[in-house]
């Protein structure tokens, strides 16, 4: 649940504004994430915020801003029904670290 980059001897980790996948929504229906893997939604959320996730094979992942159109299209169809969840939590019941240099401090004397 913690990405990085490594920099010679140095790692340099990754901190996530929102969700380490964010969704892209394709025409044909499909849903890929920014890694180019299709992701098959099983649900959706939405944060206090309005933001809105899609949960896939125990992946969460944020929709991307130009996507929201579509989205839309789809909640209000009935395809998708966003249950609400606090932004907060999304990190622990997903099974990934938004901040590793925070974690890390914290854990130090």
């Amino acid at each position: 649940g913690q990405w990085f980059f490594q920099n010679g001897p140095q790692r340099v980790y990754v901190e996530l504004e929102a969700t380490p996948v964010i969704c892209r929504l394709m025409p044909d229906g499909s849903v890929i994430g920014h890694t180019g893997q299709v992701m098959a939604v099983q649900g959706a959320l939405t944060d206090e915020e309005g933001r809105l996730y899609l949960v896939g094979e125990g992946r969460v992942g944020l929709v991307d801003s130009a996507d929201m159109l579509s989205a839309v299209e789809r909640i209000e169809s009935g395809e998708w029904s966003p249950q609400p969840i606090k932004a907060s939590e999304l990190p622990d019941r997903f099974g990934y670290v938004s901040s590793p240099a925070a974690r890390i401090q914290d854990r130090r004397p």
